[in-house]
């Protein structure tokens, strides 16, 4: 979780953006699904531009541990529907 906020923090001073209340209590109730929301929403509307070494290695680092996280389906794993 503290790679999220360190990213969205980041995002957010870089773009001079203030803290609105759903951010803020999503971080208090650690919603990390909202907070993620939060920084995929930063993503899509920043500029592309130079960034921190530091920055991309940690969004590196998060973007993986989610990768893991993640449930692959294999095409042999879906059912075929009769009928269709």
């Amino acid at each position: 979780m503290n790679k999220l906020l360190f990213l969205i923090d980041f995002l957010m001073k870089e773009a001079d953006y203030k803290y609105d209340e759903n951010l803020i209590n999503a971080i208090k109730e650690n919603n990390e699904e909202e907070l993620h929301n939060y920084f995929r929403y930063l993503m899509n509307i920043r500029s592309p531009y130079t960034i921190s070494e530091e920055y991309l290695n940690i969004e590196d680092e998060y973007l993986q541990e989610r990768l893991k996280n993640k449930t692959i389906i294999n095409i042999n794993d879906i059912k075929s529907i009769n009928n269709n």
